[in-house]
């Protein structure tokens, strides 16, 4: 994650558990479907006032925020459409971005 210094990260995990556990650790927030405040959540890293936010697939499809440079799976996606779609949250503007499979 200190490789990406300027543009936003998206941590993906499949538990809701899991994904709040990384969240408070990394400091910043956990989307998921029961999140209380998912817009201000979204309107924070769009905005650029969280770098990181760590997630489960509810962030996912209809979601374009620009300078994405990294996406990153902590757990197996459950479809490889879910990966692609989770994937191709990064790019956006145009720079060069990864995604990272960590198992």
């Amino acid at each position: 994650m200190r490789k990406y210094r300027t543009g936003k990260l998206i941590v993906y995990g499949n538990l809701k558990l899991k994904v709040k556990a990384l969240a408070e650790q990394l400091d910043c927030h956990a989307y998921h479907a029961d999140a209380v405040g998912k817009p201000t959540m979204l309107a924070d890293f769009m905005a650029g006032k969280q770098r990181v936010i760590v997630a489960t697939s509810a962030l996912g499809m209809g979601v374009d925020i620009l300078d994405v440079q990294c996406i990153i799976h902590i757990d197996w996606p459950f479809t490889m459409l879910d990966y692609a779609q989770e994937s191709g949250r990064a790019g956006w503007d145009g720079l060069r971005s990864e995604a990272v499979l960590i198992v």
